[in-house]
C-alpha cells in the first residue's frame, strides 16, 4: 500500500498496488477511510468477475467464428460472377483512357479593355 497525498484536489490517496493498481481516496474520518479500502479490495473481486465473464464471451465468440469459417460462402458462385463482370467493366472503361483526355490549351475569349477602349472612343 501506498499513501500519497494529492496537492491539486488537496486530497489524501491510497494506492493499493500488485499486479495491477487500485486507489482509495481517504476522507478525515476513520471508519469511512475502512469502508472505503473494503470498497476497493471489493471492488476487485467484481472486476475478476467481469473479466472472466469477458474472457467465456470471447471463447464463445471465437468458437463461433472458427464454425463460421469452416462453412462454405453460400454466394460463392454468385461473387465469381459480379466479379467477372467487374473485371469486363473495368477493361472497357480503360480502353478509351488515352483518348479521353482532352487538354484545354487556349483560354477563354474575353472581351479586352482595348476593345472597351475602341468602342467609348466611337
Amino acid at each position: 500500500m501506498t499513501l500519497a497525498f494529492d496537492t491539486i484536489n488537496r486530497q489524501y490517496r491510497l494506492a493499493l498496488k500488485g499486479a495491477l493498481s487500485h486507489t482509495a481516496i481517504l476522507g478525515s474520518d476513520v471508519l469511512g477511510n475502512i469502508t472505503r479500502i473494503d470498497n476497493v479490495l471489493d471492488g476487485m473481486e467484481k472486476k475478476i468477475e467481469d473479466a472472466q465473464e469477458s474472457y467465456k464471451n470471447l471463447q464463445r465468440q471465437l468458437e463461433n467464428a472458427k464454425t463460421d469459417l469452416e462453412k462454405p460462402f453460400d454466394r460463392e458462385e454468385e461473387l465469381a460472377e459480379k466479379t467477372k463482370r467487374l473485371n469486363q467493366l473495368n477493361i472497357l472503361l480503360n480502353m478509351n483512357e488515352k483518348d479521353s483526355t482532352v487538354i484545354d490549351t487556349e483560354p477563354e475569349q474575353q472581351s479586352t479593355p482595348e476593345r472597351n477602349t475602341q468602342e467609348r472612343e466611337r
